[in-house]
């Protein structure tokens, strides 16, 4: 992410938003918590989980949605920040307001309708570096 902090100053100069997405979401946000340590539920040594053991809650996993909230304040625009409205996220990169966008496959059919040549990329990395896992299934933005 430390990546696109840069590219994304330039781009607001320009009118522009860099890399958004819809980061009041925990779909998107446990790749920040996960890469600092935070887990939804630890596994037991007989590989069930439990759930006794949370780790959203951790010291790690708050400092990685703390970088992200600080991301989001600095670079995504306020209209996307309401439940449930992903539309806008895709109303953004098809008028050309920013040029990445993490989403889900759930847009994929609307992204292609709207004219910009589609490209696929891995996540970017965390803050500190290492790699972003997703939530469920999108592998990319």
């Amino acid at each position: 992410m430390k990546q696109y902090e840069k590219f994304n100053a330039y781009m607001l100069k320009h009118g522009m938003y860099g890399l958004i997405g819809k980061f009041d979401e925990f779909y998107v946000d446990f790749s920040f918590m996960e890469t600092k340590g935070g887990y939804i539920f630890s596994k037991n040594a007989d590989g069930t989980y439990n759930e006794n053991d949370m780790g959203l809650v951790s010291d790690e996993a708050l400092q990685g949605l703390q970088e992200i909230v600080d991301y989001t304040k600095k670079y995504v625009p306020k209209s996307i920040l309401t439940m449930g409205d992903w539309s806008s996220i895709n109303q953004f990169f098809c008028d050309g307001k920013a040029a990445a966008i993490i989403t889900g496959p759930w847009a994929l059919s609307i992204l292609s309708k709207c004219g910009v040549n589609l490209g696929y990329a891995p996540f970017p990395k965390s803050f500190d570096g290492k790699p972003l896992k997703s939530f469920l299934s999108t592998k990319g933005y």
